[in-house]
């Protein structure tokens, strides 16, 4: 895959968090994927000190089966933001209330 050169600064980018906002096809999910490679064999970042959040359960099955492809022997964290919220909730929660949720792929 070729990369523009504001996709290539952001597979680049190593100093902190890197928020890539673009339209639909427009290549995003490469990018992230291959900033986490890049992170992970040119910068020695640990797997395990990385998050990546997209915003649909498609999406994130998406790159965790690009980066298996591509770093099969590490292990990123790829959550949704509803994912993550829930598991911070369940995390901190030390109420008696339960989060009602509707799986609506299971129709």
């Amino acid at each position: 895959m070729e990369f523009n050169e504001n996709q290539k600064e952001a597979i680049d980018y190593y100093k902190g968090c890197c928020n890539v906002i673009a339209s639909a096809g427009s290549g995003k999910t490469g990018v992230l994927v291959n900033r986490i490679v890049n992170l992970i064999n040119t910068y020695n970042v640990s797997a395990q000190n990385i998050l990546a959040i997209t915003f649909s359960k498609k999406a994130k099955d998406n790159i965790k089966y690009r980066l298996d492809k591509l770093i099969p022997s590490q292990s990123v964290y790829v959550e949704t933001f509803h994912s993550l919220g829930y598991k911070i909730y369940k995390m901190f929660s030390d109420t008696n209330y339960n989060l009602i949720s509707y799986d609506f792929y299971k129709r």
